[in-house]
């Protein structure tokens, strides 16, 4: 009898798979990181927790984050 095991995906994160997670480029990640709004640790190189990347989803639902310097809620009705 073969038994599976379930691997636990990843509790730490590069910043390239970072952002592949969300769908943007690895600057966009390091600006978030800069600008304070995606919380980061050093281990050996920048790395972004799982759970932080998370919440960090569900915190800026609904606001626009294309200048992580100025965050601002989302205008639904200019949906370009």
């Amino acid at each position: 009898m073969t038994v599976k095991t379930h691997e636990d995906p990843k509790l730490l994160l590069s910043i390239p798979e970072a952002a592949k997670m969300i769908g943007c480029n690895a600057d966009y990640v390091r600006s978030l990181i800069k600008s304070g709004l995606l919380p980061s640790l050093k281990a050996g190189r920048v790395k972004v927790s799982r759970k932080a990347l998370e919440d960090f989803i569900d915190r800026m639902n609904g606001m626009d984050i294309t200048d992580p310097s100025n965050p601002v809620v989302f205008d639904h009705t200019n949906l370009s």
